[in-house]
């Protein structure tokens, strides 16, 4: 009986995948972010009139069951930015794309680039845990203006993987020895945009890997006093969480 409710599930997902397929394939992997079948689409898109820029979330790991979810959606909500969510589907640290579209993280930035040249600036990239990676990373690639990034892992090695996604880094053929996997080897001596990181200064897996980038030119460290990993819902219930997003500067919109 078991082994015909795992052969079922197998099934069940063989054949979304399919429907997937054919849905990416249709809409291009873009889509807006109201459409009831948006969750099963890598890139989600709100656009708003007259706009003061535009935000670029990128979700992270999903450890339970069901689709990558549009980070920062109800935070983003009634701010005056058109937001753009990626989400990565393999689950790896946006090494194997977007779903349908790209193959790599540089086919990705080629891909956000064309795709969304027109859109207002200042872009803002912005993301949590594994997301927090890709904000910075896509950022440099594609000249973001801002990069705000709550606690990121800055190097994916094997036990980095393991430790955030519970799982070996091949079950989702995952090359730990990938170059583009340490954000040293991306930032270099100085970001192009600015960085802040956001972590929690009483958990030491985010503060060694905050840590790491420290010295690197126009890269801010920014403390919580939290041990939670998840420090943007600490600045969420200060009331913090949009300012931080957007900047001092520019509090004034919201």
């Amino acid at each position: 009986m078991k082994l015909d409710a795992e052969k079922e599930l197998l099934q069940l997902r063989h054949e979304l995948a399919k429907v997937q397929g054919a849905l990416i394939a249709n809409c291009g992997g873009v889509v807006d972010a109201s459409e009831v079948w948006a969750k099963y689409v890598p890139v989600e898109v709100q656009r708003i009139d007259q706009a003061h820029g535009t935000i670029f979330s990128f979700g992270g790991l999903n450890n339970r069951p069901g689709m990558p979810v549009k980070e920062f959606f109800y935070t983003l909500t009634n701010a005056k930015y058109n937001v753009v969510f990626v989400k990565d589907f393999a689950q790896v640290w946006y090494q194997q794309g977007l779903k349908g579209i790209s193959g790599t993280r540089s086919e990705t930035a080629d891909f956000l680039l064309e795709t969304f040249e027109d859109l207002p600036r200042p872009w803002i990239f912005i993301g949590n845990s594994a997301g927090a990676y890709a904000a910075i990373y896509f950022g440099q690639k594609i000249n973001a203006d801002r990069v705000v990034a709550f606690s990121p892992q800055t190097l994916v090695d094997r036990k980095t993987f393991i430790h955030f996604s519970g799982v070996l880094p091949r079950s989702r053929s995952f090359f730990p020895d990938d170059d583009e996997n340490d954000l040293l080897y991306t930032l270099g001596k100085s970001a192009k945009p600015e960085v802040e990181i956001h972590y929690g200064t009483r958990n030491p897996t985010d503060r060694g890997q905050a840590h790491r980038v420290s010295g690197i030119e126009k890269v801010t460290l920014c403390q919580v006093d939290t041990r939670q990993h998840i420090v943007s819902r600490t600045l969420k219930n200060k009331g913090k969480l949009v300012s931080t997003i957007i900047g001092s500067d520019l509090t004034h919109q919201n």
